[in-house]
């Protein structure tokens, strides 16, 4: 259950809540399974903030300071993280429903399970961060860097990956049905086992070799890079 001073606080003037935060940082906030739904939370400094289960619908987080804040299980849908800076949160089984995390920092965030369906992620920072068996159908990750991403068996049908940077990232047993992938990076990604077919797009990608074995393994080509057209004959293969 969530703080009440807490609480009462942020509810009352953002201003004042981060002048609080920045003389406090010994203090471990509270907001666990708090009803923020529709709250105007914009910039507020939540740096470490305990939201567990929190009924965050609706809210505007937009440019928030959430580095670190545990959001597992917090509810999400139409929220506003616009320009957020969420790097190294924890966001286990979290529903984020159709929310705008445009040019979110979401790098090494802990996204496992996630729900993501239909939220806008375009120009997010989601650099090594961990999608396993993550939610991400109908997503707009266009322009979106995904570098180094764990994504195993993560849904990403029909999701908008356009211009994406994808390299070195797992996507191993990735439902990638309807998914486009046009101009999108993904040298040296690990696609083992993804599933793809003539509705997913690739074009004008950049490949420079690929590894079709997870840990990695089994680089493709064994060495120096993809001659025209290799990638394309291999992707024509897998699907």
């Amino acid at each position: 259950m969530a703080n009440g001073k807490h609480l009462t606080l942020l509810r009352q003037d953002i201003s004042l809540w981060n002048r609080w935060r920045k003389s406090h940082r010994e203090i471990q906030v509270d907001l666990t399974g708090a009803d923020l739904a529709g709250a105007n939370l914009r910039d507020a400094d939540l740096l470490g903030a305990d939201l567990v289960g929190a009924n965050l619908r609706e809210a505007n987080l937009g440019g928030a300071y959430l580095i670190g804040a545990d959001l597992s299980s917090a509810y999400l849908r139409g929220t506003t993280l616009k320009d957020a800076d969420l790097g190294g949160a924890y966001l286990k089984d979290v529903k984020f429903i159709g929310a705008d995390l445009r040019g979110a920092e979401l790098s090494g965030t802990y996204l496992v399970g996630a729900y993501l369906i239909g939220s806008n992620l375009r120009e997010a920072y989601l650099t090594g961060a961990d999608l396993r068996n993550a939610n991400l159908g109908q997503v707009n990750l266009a322009g979106a860097s995904l570098r180094g991403a764990d994504l195993y068996g993560a849904n990403v049908r029909e999701a908008n990956c356009t211009g994406a940077d994808l390299s070195e990232a797992n996507l191993t047993q990735v439902q990638a049905i309807g998914t486009q992938f046009r101009q999108a990076i993904f040298t040296g990604a690990c696609i083992e086992n993804w599933q793809i077919n003539k509705t997913t797009k690739f074009d004008r990608v950049t490949c420079e070799y690929i590894y079709l074995r997870s840990k990695p393994q089994q680089r493709y080509p064994s060495s120096g890079v993809f001659k025209h057209g290799d990638f394309a004959k291999l992707l024509t293969r897998s699907s």
